[in-house]
């Protein structure tokens, strides 16, 4: 760009309506967004154990699922402070329940 060029440029203006942009996207869009969008939400569940554990004394629990991996279950038992990590091998099924 040449000097004459650059100084026709208005950068204020640029600047100013890039920080407007912003402000408004993070104010009225990305501070809406809910957290299921993005998988931040616990998402309620019903687990079936193929035995009882250390969890459940029961063959089902109603549980909160906060994540999934290849190994097992990172769950949060509602009314408790303290998420857990269930093995994928002593799960038989889950149901996932509407909110």
């Amino acid at each position: 760009m040449s000097t004459e060029r650059r100084r026709a440029v208005n950068w204020e203006v640029i600047v100013l309506w890039l920080t407007g942009t912003l402000t408004l996207y993070s104010a009225k869009i990305y501070g809406n967004v809910k957290p299921h969008f993005g998988g931040g939400a616990p998402i309620p569940i019903v687990m079936y154990f193929g035995a009882k554990n250390a969890i459940s004394q029961s063959e089902t629990a109603e549980m909160m699922l906060v994540e999934e991996t290849d190994y097992g279950y990172y769950v949060a038992v509602p009314n408790a402070e303290t998420a857990f990590f269930i093995r994928r091998d002593l799960v038989t099924s889950l149901v996932f329940k509407k909110k």
